[in-house]
């Protein structure tokens, strides 16, 4: 139960560190945001989310190490029934040890990590521009009371989530003592797991597969939902786990048997044998490598995208931007070896529509059409950029084809001022995901906007023609392009953070997994000494078939990334073979193995003397 209690008591920490930031962001002004109160809001979700994620990630490893410490106990459990204790005690003396475990560990969690964790992740969100300088956590008291909560809540998440192996404790019948081991075989699937599995499989993977299937759906949002599909699957597919794994144990025992011809018998016994251990080991496996490679595969197709459409679009010989809370002025200066362009950053929403019911302010820019395609090429499908000016705006063909518009109609935007103007549409372009999806004219962004500013100036001819400036970068067209951005930084920090948080957990429960599963095994490893086998022979074989049920859940995930990310690639135009984030990738990948069998090894402990392994299987 080790790692139950390292999962409560990081679990008690990472909750009560967030917990506290969110105080602190409660209790701060609304005048300290550097963003406003748009600014406040994305941290407050950002940490919301956390939470909700570590408490599903909590209730994952607990479940699971709860439920296996719970099945080797059940001859003890037995025994007690033979005795005469009650069903009802049983279950009580489960719940206590389960309570126990949670509150000693959450309060050494909350007591030793929280205030420090706090601080740590403060000075991270102020780096990173999601929290202003001038929010601090909160007092003693409010620090005690966020961590008394968390560790009440931490209690009821480890009796709530072990309370399926709590109720399993007390239906042990008292024969199975003198059987010397319980009713129920331990590798039958559970009824309740498929009826969940299920409906799952109705309620969360069916209706997205019909959406995505249907064709008035806007393409970009087909992809954005297959991406989805991933998020929904893997976590189906871990709950199916008793009937999917086994049926790619059969192909792995047979790559076993081929790797070492003479333990390989043996190994490919196990897997195909004791298919719960198996599973058990590869349903970690299949979160930690899916939602990580989906999540990271995702992203770095959004950022491939982007930068190859930034490429094909950018016909400027450099880009002035401005940094450090500098602002780039509305009306750039007359240059005598070049010529600016500059691009007005403005906010515009979007009337209501079948897809977006409450739609959310969209990056805009005011532009005049003529001169910007000059120094940009976004690819127009319809109309002429020429024709931008009062009264009129161009829009992206993703926008224009989820909002059903036609060239010539007019349409009602909102200002970022709150004031609304009817605007003819003029151009629909192609080239609308790395650059704002609504242009419209620089007359119109300055009637509504009393202190306007560019998001960014184009410049052609000679780029040192100028002005140098506090705050303003210029940079060539060859290096803006290596050193473009593709995404805010702070999404793809929420990214990794929720990657990192979600892996994590997932690994330390195929930690405990194997950790469980091979003192189960302790009489079969006294029995295979005791056949002849040697030290080493043990150890490879313990390594060989940790090995094979990890490579199932990782080709189960691949393959599910692979299938939902290959539509986001088609839609952005990079084929049926999706981008995937390397370095992680093969980073989480190397963890999981060692993590995996290094655990196993050390639970097996292959090197012991033959008699101490009859006398711990004995005992």
């Amino acid at each position: 139960m080790l790692g139950a209690a390292f999962a409560c008591a990081a679990t008690a920490a990472a909750v009560g560190a967030c917990g506290l930031l969110l105080a602190a962001v409660e209790q701060s002004p609304a005048g300290a945001w550097m963003a406003g109160a748009q600014g406040m809001q994305d941290t407050e979700n950002l940490l919301s989310l956390l939470i909700t994620l570590m408490v599903m990630s909590a209730v994952m490893v607990l479940g699971t190490t709860v439920s296996l410490w719970t099945s080797q106990r059940l001859p003890e459990f037995a025994v007690l029934r033979a005795l005469g204790t009650t069903v009802g005690r049983i279950r009580a003396l489960v719940t206590a040890n389960v309570l126990w475990l949670a509150a000693l560990a959450s309060a050494l969690g909350v007591a030793a990590g929280t205030v420090p964790l706090a601080q740590w992740c403060r000075r991270l969100l102020v780096s990173r521009e999601l929290l202003p300088e001038s929010v601090v956590l909160p007092g003693v008291w409010t620090t005690v009371l966020v961590g008394a909560a968390v560790c009440a809540a931490v209690c009821c998440i480890a009796v709530l989530a072990g309370l399926g192996a709590i109720h399993s404790a007390g239906r042990v019948s008292a024969i199975a003592a003198v059987r010397g081991g319980t009713d129920r075989p331990a590798d039958v699937p559970r009824r309740a797991r498929l009826i969940t599995g299920v409906a799952m499989v109705l309620l969360l993977c069916l209706p997205l597969l019909v959406i995505i299937m249907v064709p008035q759906v806007p393409d970009m949002y087909r992809a954005a939902m297959a991406t989805g599909l991933a998020l929904v699957l893997l976590p189906t597919l871990a709950v199916l786990g008793p009937w999917v794994i086994p049926v790619l144990s059969g192909p792995a025992a047979a790559a076993v048997r081929l790797v070492d011809r003479r333990l390989g018998k043996v190994a490919a016994a196990g897997l195909r044998g004791a298919s719960g251990r198996t599973t058990a080991v590869a349903v970690p496996v299949l979160l930690a490598l899916g939602i990580s490679t989906c999540m990271l595969g995702a992203d770095a197709n959004v950022n491939k995208a982007v930068r190859e459409e930034t490429a094909q679009a950018l016909r400027a010989h450099a880009v002035v931007t401005a940094h450090d809370g500098a602002r780039l002025p509305a009306d750039p200066p007359a240059l005598r070896r070049a010529s600016a362009v500059p691009v007005l950053a403005a906010r515009l929403t979007t009337p209501p529509s079948f897809w977006e019911k409450h739609p959310k302010p969209q990056r805009a820019w005011g532009v005049d059409g003529k001169a910007l395609r000059t120094v940009l090429d976004l690819g127009v499908e319809r109309g002429d950029f020429g024709r931008i000016g009062a009264g009129s705006f161009a829009a992206g063909s993703t926008v224009a084809e989820a909002q059903g518009w036609r060239l010539g109609q007019r349409v009602r935007l909102t200002f970022a001022d709150g004031r609304q103007e009817a605007l003819r549409l003029v151009a629909v372009y192609q080239r609308d995901f790395a650059f704002p999806g609504l242009l419209l004219s620089r007359e119109s962004v300055l009637a509504h906007t009393p202190d306007a500013s560019a998001d960014r100036i184009f410049l052609t001819g000679d780029s040192r023609a100028w002005p140098t400036a506090p705050g303003h970068r210029v940079r060539s067209h060859d290096d803006y392009l290596s050193r473009l951005q593709p995404r805010n930084p702070a999404d793809s920090f929420a990214t990794y953070l929720i990657v990192a948080i979600v892996t994590g957990y997932a690994l330390l429960s195929a930690a405990n997994t194997c950790a469980l599963a091979q003192r189960d095994r302790n009489a079969e490893r006294a029995r295979l000494r005791a056949m002849g086998l040697s030290r080493p022979q043990l150890f490879r074989l313990v390594a060989l078939e940790t090995l094979a049920a990890t490579a199932v859940g990782a080709v189960l995930a691949f393959f599910v990334s692979l299938v939902c990310l290959a539509p986001l690639a088609s839609q952005l135009g990079q084929g049926l073979w999706p981008a995937f984030n390397w370095p992680w990738l093969t980073g989480v990948t190397a963890a999981t193995l060692a993590l995996t069998v290094g655990v196993s090894v050390f639970a097996a402990h292959p090197a012991r003397r033959i008699g101490r392994q009859y006398a711990e299987a004995s005992g």
